[in-house]
């Protein structure tokens, strides 16, 4: 009972343990006064019944749990007392089950090894507790005495640095003042060398200023004055372009009058074909020059011509040099114009151009139509259209149905006539024209080669018939527009031409070797000029033979790799002005001069139609030839 006593009063319970005479036990709660250290608690003794003190020690195990709620060694113990009650006393019953009066001797029995087992167990978690904090106190301090120590040596060295800084602080000072010193005469003669160094300068400013001044008059002097000779070379400039202007319509009236081949030179844009070879060509427009470096005469072959367009030159600017000549047809004169040069020189493209940029084909149809318009109101003009090309020495013609028959030439006849079965088309406006113009250019022969993708492989003719009756005079004109596009000259060994290209090639430098021995001739003036030898002669020859006025474009490729065929083809072009062919003519017929051929023409038409019908009658040819033959003779008679 003590020892459960001293169980409880360590737990702060404070409890009653009574033992009676008959050794009954009785324990009871009471209130707990603290008496301060060693001052035992009383000790009441009662008498109770042994069943009481059975019930009352369970009552006084299940208060303690309640009060001791969260203590884990006090439930440890009251769930200890518990079960061995329970084991000891009543055999595995419950407590509910325990009868009202149980022997002391059982009752000590239980209650005594219980409590010691819980006091001993207690003890011993206690002192291990004991030791375990103890343990950790003396870790403590022993941790304190640790930061005691580091932190007095930390106070130390914070009283070293704090006297290190104020030494240094002490030092420092000495020092700025003394770099503040030394820096500040320094500043003092640098300033002063500085400010003698900027009265030197402005000095020399002033100087300068005043040179500079007297230069500027000098200047505006100078500027004056090349200001008025500006001006005089304007004035002589806008003089030398007004001579060459004159000179150049001088000449052309000289051209005219005896008839030369008007030559243009056209030079191709550098590199449009793929050929990156340098240039070897230098001209001046103006002045109609030209000149061509060789390495095989190590040197630059000079030429003249009538003008030289340069790579930049504009379609129209072409069309404007051959417009004076073209307008001219509706006046009752023949034109001619050519394209010459070695195979992919641009020919193609000044003679028929693109849609939307067209060469000279299409402009000189327009104009003429344009200048149909103008004269309508005094003169009546009819169109028609013809268009040819030569292949092979062969004459097609580009706007029938069956391209491949081969017509008849006849060489006595004037252009225009002299293909009697070529196809003339009635025209009435440009579009016609054009439409024409598109279908000889789907029907023409070309072939790719190795200098020109799209080479020509023909010379290509458009001509152009106009008639025309002045109202007023009555008189009847007839001008004839010829517009060749003649195909390139090549070297087999360049442009790889094989087998029906290779025959092509022959034929087209065989036409123009033909067409340069005419020219030729004609420059030199000879008695026979060699018109027959080829289809191509045979066909210009009414416009070479002074009947017509004729202008040539000259093309050329400036590349280093064309030299050669760019020198064959201006040697050739200078050869054709040379050659003068005399004054073109005019086909016009005055009104009676136009009476009387019409009359002519009827009485030839009345004399076959005589010869056919003497013929048919062979019963009385004597009967009715005489009389008719008597009657046409004195008809033509009177026509003479």
């Amino acid at each position: 009972a003590f020892q459960f006593a001293s169980l409880c009063r360590s737990l702060d319970i404070s409890c009653t343990v009574g033992i009676s005479k008959k050794m009954d036990i009785c324990i009871k709660e009471e209130p707990f006064e603290e008496r301060g250290e060693g001052v035992e608690r009383p000790l009441v003794v009662g008498a109770e019944t042994q069943a009481e003190a059975s019930l009352d020690l369970h009552s006084l195990a299940e208060r303690l749990v309640s009060q001791c709620r969260g203590r884990s060694d006090v439930e440890y113990v009251m769930e200890s007392c518990r079960g061995i009650m329970e084991s000891r006393m009543m055999g595995g019953q419950s407590v509910d089950a325990v009868p009202t009066s149980v022997e002391l001797d059982v009752a000590l029995d239980v209650v005594g090894p219980a409590v010691e087992q819980v006091v001993a167990r207690l003890t011993r978690e206690y002192e291990d507790e004991l030791m375990r904090r103890e343990a950790e106190k003396n870790q403590l301090v022993g941790a304190v005495d640790e930061m005691r120590t580091l932190s007095v040596k930390l106070n130390r060295r914070v009283d070293e640095l704090e006297q290190e800084r104020e030494r240094d602080r002490a030092g420092l000072a000495v020092e700025q003042y003394a770099m503040t010193t030394e820096l500040k005469d320094s500043y003092e003669s640098t300033i002063g060398d500085l400010r003698r160094e900027l009265e030197v300068r402005e000095g020399e400013i002033a100087s300068i200023q005043l040179d500079m001044s007297k230069r500027c008059n000098q200047l505006e002097s100078e500027l004056e004055n090349a200001k008025d000779e500006l001006m005089q070379l304007s004035l002589v400039r806008s003089k030398y372009k007004s001579m060459i202007k004159e000179n150049r319509e001088l000449h052309e009236m000289i051209q005219d009058l005896r008839g030369n081949i008007r030559v243009y030179t056209r030079v191709r844009p550098q590199g449009v074909t793929g050929d990156a070879s340098p240039s070897v060509i230098e001209y001046d427009e103006d002045e109609g020059t030209m000149a061509v470096y060789s390495n095989k005469h190590r040197k630059w072959m000079q030429f003249k011509f009538d003008r030289v367009f340069g790579q930049e030159a504009t379609q129209e600017a072409i069309y404007m040099e051959a417009k004076p000549l073209i307008n001219s047809v509706l006046d009752g004169y023949s034109v001619c114009i050519f394209a010459y040069g070695q195979t992919g020189s641009g020919k193609t493209h000044t003679m028929s151009g693109q849609k939307d940029d067209p060469g000279i084909n299409v402009r000189a149809i327009r104009d003429l139509f344009h200048l149909q318009e103008e004269r309508s109101e005094e003169e009546d003009f009819t169109f028609k259209v013809q268009l040819l090309e030569i292949y092979n020495e062969s004459i097609r013609d580009l706007l029938s149905e069956d391209t491949d028959k081969i017509l008849k030439l006849v060489a006595t006849k004037t252009s225009g006539s002299n293909v009697p079965d070529a196809t003339q088309v009635d025209v009435s406006n440009a579009e016609d024209v054009a439409h024409l113009l598109d279908l000889g250019d789907l029907n023409r022969s070309v072939g790719a080669t190795n200098m020109n993708e799209r080479s020509s492989r023909s010379h290509q003719i458009l001509t152009v018939m106009v008639d025309g009756y002045n109202r007023t005079t009555q008189a009847r004109s007839r001008g004839c527009l010829n517009l060749i596009d003649l195909a390139g000259s090549e070297r087999v060994s360049r442009s790889g031409a094989q087998g029906v290209r290779l025959t092509e090639a022959q034929h087209i430098n065989k036409s123009l070797s033909a067409l340069g021995t005419v020219m030729q001739a004609l420059a030199e003036k000879r008695d026979h000029i060699p018109f027959r030898d080829s289809k191509l002669t045979s066909l210009l020859s009414d416009s070479l033979s002074g009947n017509a006025k004729s202008m040539m474009f000259v093309h050329c490729s400036p590349e280093e790799t064309s030299v050669s065929e760019t020198l064959s083809t201006l040697n050739f072009g200078k050869g054709v002005t040379e050659i003068t062919l005399g004054q073109a003519k005019r086909h016009v017929e005055q009104s009676s001069s136009a009476h009387l051929r019409a009359r002519l023409e009827t009485a030839e038409k009345e004399l076959a139609a005589l010869k056919s019908a003497r013929v048919l009658q062979n019963n009385n040819t004597d009967y009715i030839s005489k009389p008719s033959s008597l009657g046409n003779t004195r008809r033509m008679q009177r026509l003479s």
